[in-house]
């Protein structure tokens, strides 16, 4: 099983095409919210989806593979952190978003639906 958090901002910001994704198409990124939707009823629930608040918690890119490895992306390079006591902290950290999501995994397709259907066309 996956999960996976980014922020609520970040999916939003891409859906209305906004800041990095301001020269991507309105037709683009329909196509690419519909591949999303696909993704996630296809993968539920194997692969889990969530969504925070950026607003309300920070969080920077972060891999955790078991209780052996996690790797933090730093834009142009990746940190990997094999100390039990690392892996346990960025987990417990994943953790909490998870718990303090607004969209938890079973509500993402309906926003991803909202965002798409709201994309100009």
């Amino acid at each position: 099983d996956m999960e996976c958090c980014s922020s609520t901002q970040a999916i939003t910001s891409f859906a209305r095409g906004e800041g990095i994704w301001s020269r991507l198409s309105a037709t683009a990124r329909r196509e690419q919210l519909d591949r999303m939707i696909q993704l996630v009823d296809e993968l539920y629930p194997t692969f889990r989806w969530f969504l925070f608040d950026a607003s309300k918690r920070y969080a920077a890119p972060v891999t955790v593979f078991g209780a052996q490895r996690a790797a933090l992306y730093l834009g142009q390079l990746y940190l990997v952190l094999t100390s039990s006591e690392h892996v346990r902290t960025l987990s417990r950290h994943f953790d909490s978003l998870i718990r303090d999501a607004e969209h938890q995994a079973t509500g993402v397709r309906a926003l991803l639906v909202r965002l798409r259907d709201r994309v100009d066309r």
